[in-house]
């Protein structure tokens, strides 16, 4: 590849002032970016549950067929963003959709801490 003449060259002697460290302000660097990231969409999934089955048994399932989850009923769901759980809750109807009733936070423990 033939350099742009257009372009400045790139020299390995480059010198950089020194870096100054600032006074500090009192806000972290994530304090600082939440407010711009606040209108950022982020898909939201919730897990049910899992079911191992063998490919022969997948090849059998026909329309009708019941998939056993490893989640019991009153266990609750997990709400993930991406692959990462960020929260738990229970399903409930809202009109004609599901929902989930947030139970279990990183700030919200199921016992209050």
């Amino acid at each position: 590849m033939t350099p742009d003449p257009e372009l400045p060259a790139l020299s390995s002697d480059l010198a950089l002032p020194p870096l100054v460290a600032a006074p500090p302000t009192g806000v972290s660097l994530l304090e600082s970016v939440v407010p711009l990231l606040r209108g950022v969409d982020v898909r939201v999934e919730v897990r049910l549950g899992m079911a191992s089955v063998t490919l022969a048994e997948l090849a059998e399932i026909e329309a009708g067929a019941v998939l056993v989850l490893d989640r019991a009923l009153d266990e609750p769901v997990e709400i993930l963003i991406g692959m990462h759980v960020i929260a738990r809750g229970t399903l409930v109807a809202v009109d004609d959709r599901f929902g989930v009733c947030i139970t279990e936070t990183p700030l919200l423990a199921p016992d209050g801490r």
